[in-house]
């Protein structure tokens, strides 16, 4: 864009260079065109004379011995003839140089115009560049816009997963806890189990034992009673 803009400038320049160059042949074309007028006033002027100076030179032919100021007059015309030659000479000049100015004039026209058009193409040129470098900056703002919204998006989702993060963590580790007093529970659960039987397994001897000792003395009783019976009887 910056490039284009560079590009458009230096061209324009060359264009209001030009111009005014134009604009300089246009203004000498002009001057000499004044020049050449003011030339064939002057060849009307001698043309006029010469033709007062004939008219005289005529009137006074009939006149048998030329005076001195008849001679003088025919020198004159001589003279004035000279002059209208060469002002012929230099009218048909001017005409040729009026020609060239003319065929001049028109390229330096056609060229004038040209480059009028060349700078209207690049005004639009500009014109339409500066609507695209405001619908790119319309459209940079936009998705700036955007971006910052979906920045500003990103950060809370990200936020709500990190906290999401941080809510599964405990209670993960609540959870890995509470199965850590489970599993130890559990442990202890089993050792008291064992614990039990263990100590059921030792009262069955125990118990046993106890009633072996019951049933003993049951017996002792019995065999006393039964022997003072029999000594009652044979006494008796």
């Amino acid at each position: 864009m910056q490039a284009e803009n560079r590009d458009l400038e230096y061209t324009n320049k060359q264009l209001h260079a030009a111009l005014k160059r134009s604009e300089a042949d246009c203004n000498k074309a002009q001057e000499n065109a004044r020049q050449a007028s003011e030339l064939q006033l002057q060849l009307a002027t001698v043309q006029e004379k010469y033709k007062k100076l004939k008219k005289k030179l005529q009137s006074q032919k009939a006149a048998t011995q030329p005076s001195q100021t008849t001679t003088w007059l025919q020198n004159r015309a001589s003279k004035l003839e000279l002059d209208e030659q060469r002002l012929d000479t230099a009218k048909f000049k001017l005409e040729l140089r009026e020609n060239k100015l003319s065929s001049k004039e028109e390229e330096l026209e056609k060229k004038r115009v040209a480059l009028q058009e060349q700078e209207q193409e690049q005004n639009d040129e500009r014109s339409r560049l500066k609507a695209q470098r405001f619908m790119l900056d319309q459209k940079i703002k936009r998705h700036d816009e955007k971006a910052t919204t979906d920045k500003q998006a990103h950060e809370t989702d990200m936020m709500e997963r990190k906290a999401m993060l941080d809510e599964i963590t405990t209670k993960k580790d609540a959870l890995a806890s509470h199965e850590s007093l489970k599993k130890t529970a559990d442990d202890w659960k089993q050792k008291c189990i064992r614990a039990e039987n263990e100590a059921a397994a030792a009262r069955v001897p125990y118990a046993t034992l106890e009633s072996l000792q019951d049933e003993n003395r049951f017996l002792k009783k019995n065999c006393g009673f039964t022997r003072c019976l029999l000594q009652y009887r044979t006494a008796h």
